[in-house]
């Protein structure tokens, strides 16, 4: 509608304006806006319907997630982008909303509505082609994946789209194999126990179906050697398509080399997977599971018909993999006619060794002595369009990763074993990588493509591609490329296995570990040299192609380093770093991150000049290695990132900085950070300040008495210009187009009536960030006055040695002033962890709704602070909303109590709408509010989106029947939380019910509280039901129930099955009874995880003790009973320590306040004297009179009577 006033439309339907845009050329596509029109008129209807009347507003809680997400999504791929570009559309230029979508939002803003996207455009009924045109657009992998998992859900055929590679070679086809192959390995194992326990990376341990070990185990539980010319046993099976490898020696590579031929040309080598196999009275081995590919062994095949285009493909990888074992037996010759290699686990090695009478060549592949015809032209130009820094850089990322996976599969001790048991055939997790490897294989990939680049116009063939090979040891006279082609070149008349021959002097058996590791390593390798993880490892890789980078790039148009004895210059121009007419975002972020480890290292001093122009990938935190005291000069123009909390840092750590250049920065005040307000920022040394067109700025507050340089025109929001309080700027200074600049003069509050600890705490997080006496003196003034001198010197001189990370004014005087005086300190600190501002029940903290929404600014901005605690104060639902917009911003916050508050429906609707969008809050208390049903219900909503809350704390908030039955919802859907506290609540048996059947779906949760939610015999049973079922509930609390004999008989019979369930509390369930604790306590003579049982004022009495005596003879996992006011006497006593004589596991016996006499005394101490485990038995407020207090005295430390 804007857009048709503007073009003073006559029309005035969206529907007819969007066509008279279309027609226009301004909008290209508009099916995706006129199905998001379509679908917001029918919201809107329905809320009509609902409200009854015509009403066009709704609280976003009240919708369903899905539509929530339409509307996140209409606005980041619709709105967002078309207002962010409307200077286009108001040129009548053509604009391509999705492609701006992609520019003016993050991808952790895209990702997670990039399925309601994909919904919405799949509604348009589109041509295939144009799901193709979305995805070659997107350029970040994780949201390639998210688009390609969104249209494989909507059964879209992506098999073609797949296979199209992102930037960083990425491939979707690639985690499709993966997938499918451990899919596979469920189907060929189960968790029904077998004699062959196999740990499957993602699927934890699962058992080797009997059908399958008769295919591939021999009688001893080996893998069969099925072929004859491998080194290793491996064997097939066939319905399932795999094959098995036992004692792979460098599985790690074998992936690695899939990974990066996959990113580099696609499938050329089937996807495997490290397993460990384990046979009963046997050790563990690992086993390499890989996928079979149709085809036949390409020493035993017709390849006449081979396709030109893989065959080129395969014959580059080669070149980048080096592989050392390529003879015919390791190709596949597919029944597509593309050949596919088998075997990769000797790969990336020397291309020469130096034998006694000469050398060798030790890249070994029979792919060259196939053809002799040209190689595909169309494939070479492909390959040359490759990014390889991209590519390698995301290989590696990804490798770091696979290998975590791949190292917790075996112990140290495991590990060392299979390395060192057979020096012939050792095995390893890790990727080992020869330092120089990543740099080789980097400046391979580029020369390849320059030398194709420069060749292309000529017929190329294999013989070429092996002439281009080069290795770090060449020399301008000597290169091993030319060397390595003449050895290929014997023998041209013979068969190809004959010219392998005659190149490589290799035999029909595979390399054994000594021969690999002497072809790639020039030596053999301990197994302390590879756990130490400092030559060989992964990191050393990725910090090798870093600094390989930071090599290409310098002393280039894009970047200089100069360096003059101990002081340097670096000056990189980012602007010439772009992808057509953007900025190239992932090669700046290479590039930082490059110049970051050389400086990290000390592989360069610290510069006195540095130039960061035009970086769109240079954040504030980036910023922080290239400041040092010995900077004076420093030019951030146009880098959007860069605000103003970065000029903190730089008056911190740059005080010689004489120009600093901010000219389009996002910076939206050049001054200190105040608690109250802006302060000056001093900047002695400070000469020359551009800070023109900065969109955002306000303020420049500085001490500069040397500054005769400002230009700060075409700042529309500057409202300040000071270089000391109240006192404008002296110098030459360009204030043009500033039109909201005025006289504005620093303003402060008292501290009077401030308490002196909260102001030694304002004071402990100043001080911890800046020294406030240079850089605030009038805020140390106030301190000073308020807290003395010695007082004041004395906290400051201790935040700078150690800077205050933790901080409590909990039962203080804080109100609603300290609070707001809190968050200002709060803004500029950058240490605090946690902030206790709670209460108790004898000094309260009236920190009310205002302090709330002040602490809740502050939150917006700091990005350190991860644990505030508000319990006991007056936060109502102003101050909770407050604190909600906040979470939906702030990033660092993962534990926020409100217990004891007044937070009401309406706070916690807006705090259940921030956690659909916050992803970092873990822990959420709520304890002692008004949540009631509606909250509950909102909260239940929240928890189907939200990702990251482990613990939510509901205690007295009259959740009832409904909220559970929400909750209960939530779970089925949850993957996250891991502790749900429901006390006091109301739920009842129908809530338990419905809880319970969530159990059954839930995988997450570990803890759930019940207690005094009057759950009977009906609830308790469904939730044992449950619990056969579930195997990751830690603990159930059911104290101050209902539950009775039957109830307690079905938990019973649940202990019989369920191995995850580790503390149970029935206290106070006073008819559970004799009955009930019998079958309790047979269930404790079976179940084998079980550690704590509370049966506190449960009518147990001696024949039920008699019971749970009995089964302590034969359990030996419980390590706490509870057994207070029970009744229990001598008898009962006595039953207890004749099974603490054989029971070595039980940690703590309460019998607190029951009719232990004499005799039972006795009896204890007695046992006491054969059992050691038992820490702490409670013989309080019974009768064991002076005889057995004489008895029970030789065991002070461990009885209580």
């Amino acid at each position: 509608s804007d857009c048709g006033l503007y073009f003073r439309m006559e029309i005035t339907s969206p529907e007819a304006i969007l066509q008279k845009l279309n027609r226009m050329g301004i909008l290209q596509d508009i099916k995706l806006i006129k199905q998001a029109l379509k679908q917001l008129y029918t919201m809107r209807i329905q809320l009509h319907l609902d409200a009854g009347e015509q009403k066009d507003t709704a609280s976003a809680i009240s919708l369903a997630p899905n539509e929530r997400l339409f509307l996140c999504m209409s606005y980041r791929f619709i709105l967002k982008p078309l207002y962010n570009c409307i200077d286009k559309v108001l040129e009548g230029r053509a604009i391509n909303l999705f492609a701006e979508a992609l520019q003016c939002n993050t991808k952790e803003e895209l990702k997670p509505l990039m399925k309601s996207f994909v919904q919405a455009i799949h509604k348009t009924n589109p041509p295939p082609e144009q799901y193709h045109d979305y995805l070659i657009q997107i350029e970040d992998s994780s949201l390639r994946r998210s688009y390609l998992e969104a249209l494989e859900e909507l059964h879209v055929d992506i098999t073609a789209l797949a296979q199209l590679p992102a930037k960083d070679g990425f491939r979707y086809a690639q985690m499709q194999e993966a997938r499918s192959l451990t899919h596979t390995l469920q189907e060929i194992t189960s968790q029904t126990e077998t004699n062959i326990e196999v740990l499957i990376p993602g699927l934890g341990t699962r058992y080797l179906a009997p059908e399958v070990q008769k295919e591939v185990l021999d009688q001893k539980g080996n893998i069969k050697r099925q072929l004859k010319d491998c080194f290793h046993q491996v064997a097939s099976l066939t319905e399932a398509n795999l094959h098995f490898k036992q004692k792979p020696n460098h599985p790690m590579l074998e992936h690695a080399i899939h990974t990066l031929t996959y990113r580099v040309m696609g499938r050329a080598t089937p996807a495997t997977m490290l397993v460990k196999f384990k046979a009963k009275g046997k050790a563990p081995y690992p086993v390499l599971i890989s996928r079979t590919i149709p085809g036949e062994i390409l020493k035993r095949a017709k390849y006449d018909n081979l396709d030109p285009s893989h065959l080129t493909w395969m014959l580059l990888s080669a070149i980048l993999t080096r592989p050392g074992d390529g003879r015919g037996a390791n190709y596949i010759l597919g029944v597509d006619e593309k050949i596919y290699c088998i075997d990769n686990d000797v790969s990336l090695v020397e291309l020469m060794s130096s034998g006694r009478m000469f050398k060798q060549t030790n890249i070994c592949s029979l792919l060259f002595c196939l053809s002799q015809k040209p190689l595909d032209k169309d494939t070479l130009i492909k390959f040359t369009q490759l990014d390889a820094e991209s590519i390698l850089h995301n290989w590696i990322e990804e490798l770091i990763e696979k290998e975590k996976d791949y190292t917790t599969l075996f112990t140290k001790e495991e590990r060392k074993k299979l390395y060192e048991e057979d020096k012939e055939n050792r095995f390893t997790p890790f990727l080992l990588l020869k330092e120089g490897a990543i740099s080789t294989l980097c400046l391979q990939f580029i020369h390849l493509q320059q030398t194709l680049k420069a060749r292309l116009n000529n017929p190329l063939y294999a013989q070429d591609l092996l002439r281009m090979l080069i290795s770090i040891k060449d020399t301008a006279q000597q290169t091993s490329g030319i060397q390595v082609a003449k050895q290929y070149a014997k023998g041209s008349t013979k068969t190809p296995a004959e010219r392998l021959k005659a190149a490589t002097g290799v035999v029909t058996q595979s390399k054994s570990t000594s021969q690999t590791m002497e072809a790639t390593f020039g030596k053999i390798l301990t197994f302390e040299e590879i756990e130490k993880r400092e030559i060989y490892s992964l990191d050393k890789a990725k910090e090798e192609l870093l600094l390989l980078l930071v090599q290409r790039y310098i002393n280039t148009e894009n970047a200089t380093l100069l360096q003059k004895g101990n002081n340097g210059s670096l000056h990189a121009h980012f602007e010439t770093i772009t992808q057509g007419q953007e900025p190239d975002l992932s090669r700046q972020e290479f590039i930082l991150k490059a110049l970051h480890l050389l400086i990290e290292l000390e592989h360069f001093p610290k510069p006195q000049e540095v130039t960061l122009s035009h970086c769109v990938a240079l954040k504030n935190a980036g910023l922080l290695p290239f400041l040092s005291d010995s900077l004076r000069f420093l030019d951030l123009r146009s880098c959007p990132k860069i605000t103003g909390a970065a000029l903190d840092q730089i008056a911190k750590y740059c005080p010689q900085i004489e120009k600093l250049y901010l000219s389009g920065s996002d910076v939206e005040a050049i001054a200190s950070s105040g608690v109250f307000s802006w302060q000056p920022l001093p900047m002695p040394k400070l000469k020359v300040l551009p800070a023109a067109r900065c969109q955002k700025l306000t303020t420049i507050q500085i001490v500069a008495p040397d500054l005769n340089v400002c230009k700060v025109n075409h700042n529309p929001h500057r409202q300040k210009l000071e270089d000391k309080p109240g006192v404008p700027f002296l110098m030459l200074s360009d204030t043009t187009e500033c039109p909201k600049l005025s006289d504005t003069l620093f303003q402060s509050e008292e501290f009077e009536e401030f308490s002196e600890e909260l102001c030694e705490g304002i004071l402990q997080l100043i001080a911890s960030q800046i020294s406030i006496k240079q850089m605030n003196p009038f805020l140390y003034q106030a301190l000073l006055k308020k807290l003395g001198e010695q007082s004041t010197q004395k906290i400051i001189k201790a935040c700078q040695q150690n800077p205050v990370i933790k901080l409590s004014l909990e039962s203080n005087w804080v109100g609603d002033k300290g609070a707001g005086a809190f968050a200002k300190a709060l803004e500029i600190n950058s240490t605090l962890q946690e902030l206790n501002l709670g209460g108790s029940s004898l000094y309260y903290n009236p920190a009310g709704d205002k302090g709330a929404v002040a602490l809740a600014k502050a939150l917006e901005i700091n990005s350190t602070l991860q644990t505030l605690n508000l319990h006991n104060n007056s936060v109502g639902d102003k101050g909770a909303e407050a604190l909600a917009k906040a979470l939906e911003i702030n990033s660092s916050l993962q534990v926020l109590n409100l217990r004891n508050n007044s937070v009401g429906d309406k706070g916690v609707e807006a705090l259940a709408k921030a956690l659909e969008i916050n992803s970092t809050l873990k822990t959420l208390d709520l304890s002692y509010n008004s949540v009631g049903e509606k909250g509950a219900v909102a909260l239940a909503k929240a928890l189907e989106i939200n990702s990251t809350l482990k613990t939510l704390d509901l205690p007295d908030n009259s959740v009832g029947e409904k909220g559970a039955v929400a909750l209960a919802k939530a779970l089925e859907i949850n993957s996250t939380l891991q502790t749900l506290d429901l006390y006091s609540n109301s739920v009842g048996d129908r809530g338990a019910v419905v809880l319970a059947k969530a159990l059954e779906i839930n995988s997450t949760l570990k803890t759930l509280d019940l207690g005094s939610n009057s759950v009977g015999d009906k609830g308790a049973v469904v939730l044992a039901k449950a619990l056969e079922i579930n195997s990751t509930l830690q603990t159930l609390n059911l104290e101050s129930n209902s539950v009775g004999e039957k109830g307690a008989e079905a938990l019973a019979k649940a202990l019989e099955i369920n191995s995850s369930l580790q503390t149970l509390n029935l206290s106070f369930n006073d008819s559970i009874e004799v009955k009930g604790v019998e079958a309790l306590a047979k269930a404790l003579e079976i179940n084998s995880t079980l550690q704590s049982l509370n049966l506190y004022n449960n009518s147990v009495g001696d024949k039920g003790v008699e019971a749970l005596a009995k089964a302590l003879v034969n359990n030996s996992t419980l390590q706490s009973l509870d057994l207070k006011f029970n009744s229990v006497g001598d008898k009962g006593a006595e039953a207890l320590a004749k099974a603490l004589v054989n029971n070595s596991t039980l940690q703590s016996l309460d019998l607190y306040s029951n009719s232990v006499g004499v005799e039972g005394a006795e009896a204890l101490a007695k046992a006491l004297e054969i059992n050691s485990s038992l820490q702490s038995l409670d013989l309080r407020s019974n009768s064991v009179g002076d005889k057995g207090a004489e008895a029970l005295s030789g065991h002070k430390a461990r009885v209580k009577w």
